[in-house]
């Protein structure tokens, strides 16, 4: 397996963010892989790392394989985000709530 490089795959994932998802969720999933990727930073422990950049691979390789985002919106719309939220896990709501948490910081940050 080659190696992975962090910058490569830091650009990669905000390309595929640009090319496969539509603005609203692209400004989202930006905000959080710059977030996390500045918390991540300052790692030196050998595994974390590796296990962050081989599950942000993972993620691109997920976020490649959508179509574009132009026949994204010609697809009927979603249910609505109560049913969504309904099908979620414990953990992926706390998951949803870190983001959301997140997301917030950045845009009080950026205020500021």
């Amino acid at each position: 397996m080659a190696p992975i490089l962090p910058l490569q795959l830091y650009r990669g994932i905000l390309r595929a963010h640009r090319t496969k998802l539509p603005k609203p969720a692209r400004e989202l999933g930006d905000s959080y892989v710059k977030h996390e990727w500045r918390l991540h930073k300052g790692v030196t422990d050998g595994v974390i790392v590796t296990k962050f950049l081989t599950e942000w691979k993972g993620y691109l390789d997920n976020i490649a394989a959508l179509p574009d985002k132009e026949s994204v919106q010609k697809l009927k719309p979603l249910r609505s985000s109560q049913e969504l939220l309904n099908q979620l896990s414990e953990e992926q709501v706390g998951q949803l709530y870190e983001l959301m948490q997140a997301i917030k910081e950045e845009k009080q940050g950026k205020k500021k």
